[in-house]
């Protein structure tokens, strides 16, 4: 997202904070890289507030997991992995269950930075599809999705705005 209104640059970034929240606030999503057998790996971990602890969401075998988007009614993340083999849009439950790819292709199309609706019915993304990063929305189980506009521009990185309430936590990402 570019602009020069630092009202607008203000809203969006704490709309992309408030997206790695749980509901409640009680936790956060983020991301850390781990050692595994291969390397280095980025995955999710969930840092629950309450604890003051942290645990590992993400168990890929070999894709990396980031941009976290935690549902604004359920305990779901949405996330970007690469297991597959392309960049796809997954869905996970925080204690890291049902890990459930909701994008798929055979292209090698990018599928980026899931936001939720409010009511969690539908995730919104962007993906390079038509040749152009353009943003996409589809229902949370991963059918239907369909462009949002018609191709000749470049749009990227939605956040679907869901609060006016600052996250509760600060922290630097």
């Amino acid at each position: 997202c570019e602009t020069n209104d630092p009202t607008f640059a203000f809203t969006y970034e704490q709309a992309v904070k408030r997206d790695r929240f749980s509901p409640d606030q009680r936790y956060r999503a983020f991301v850390r890289n781990v050692l595994r057998d291969f390397g280095n790996q980025a995955a999710i971990f969930a840092l629950d507030y309450f604890y003051q602890s942290e645990k590992s969401v993400t168990q890929f075998s070999r894709g990396i997991a980031y941009a976290p988007a935690w549902s604004p009614v359920i305990d779901r993340i949405a996330l970007v992995s690469n297991e597959s083999g392309n960049d796809e849009i997954w869905a996970i439950n925080r204690d890291g269950s049902d890990p459930r790819q909701l994008t798929q292709d055979t292209f090698g199309w990018w599928d980026k930075h899931p936001s939720w609706s409010p009511d969690g019915r539908q995730i919104v993304f962007w993906s390079n599809r038509s040749g152009e990063r353009q943003l996409w929305i589809m229902d949370a189980d991963g059918r239907n999705p369909h462009m949002l506009a018609l191709p000749g521009g470049e749009n990227w990185d939605p956040v679907w705005f869901k609060s006016t309430e600052l996250a509760r936590y600060t922290f630097d990402e």
